[in-house]
């Protein structure tokens, strides 16, 4: 009896092997734009304890305001830019995703095709056997005298 190989074996195992790698690369670009938001979240408590620390200095010079003032602008263009690189990555993200579920998508389309090869296979085989087995019982029906009858 022949072993079942299906034809597109090595298309199914290269999508598997590109649904894993997808995945993996997913992972990666989540952890980054959720590195960025905190990065993000830092630079805003960081803006809003240095602004609580500026209206609380009753006596500041117009220098010390000055640098206050060049602070925040910096600290602002620097939000300004986390939040770009935050669109970025969810960007990435969003397209790893929709190509992840192109090849999952992809690789069960051959999933469901070997599964429907395979039942075809198993029939092929169940027909085969009952042949076999019909030739096997007719060849010896035929040795044993063919059913002659004697009246």
């Amino acid at each position: 009896m022949r072993r079942y190989v299906f034809r597109f074996q090595a298309l199914l195992d290269t999508k598997k092997h590109f649904e894993e790698k997808y995945e993996n690369e997913l992972a990666l670009l989540m952890k980054k734009q959720r590195d960025e938001e905190t990065r993000l979240e830092e630079m805003e408590r960081r803006l809003i304890r240095y602004h609580e620390e500026y209206v609380n200095s009753l006596k500041a010079t117009i220098e010390e305001i000055r640098r206050y003032r060049d602070y925040f602008d910096k600290l602002n263009n620097d939000i300004e830019r986390q939040v770009e690189a935050i669109n970025n990555a969810a960007e990435e993200v969003e397209a790893k995703r929709e190509e992840l579920i192109e090849v999952r998508k992809e690789k069960l389309a051959l999933e469901k095709l070997m599964e429907k090869d395979y039942r075809k296979y198993q029939e092929d085989m169940m027909m085969w056997e009952r042949k076999f087995l019909d030739e096997i019982g007719t060849s010896g029906y035929i040795r044993r005298g063919g059913g002659e009858t004697i009246y």
